[in-house]
């Protein structure tokens, strides 16, 4: 089973001109329970936060 958690390493590079997102989020999908069944918050969002410069 393939963790869903990645420690973003290979978004890493050295200070000499590599870029590092301090977080990066693929497909995040919310669901919540109710009476009328399970419903969707939230669909397949994707985005990254980068680091300050």
């Amino acid at each position: 089973m393939d963790s869903i958690f990645q420690t973003g390493a290979e978004n890493c590079q050295s200070s000499r001109g590599l870029v590092m997102s301090l977080l990066e989020v693929k497909d995040l999908r919310i669901e919540y329970p109710s009476r009328h069944g399970v419903h969707a918050a939230v669909k397949n969002l994707s985005f990254n936060i980068d680091a300050a410069k």
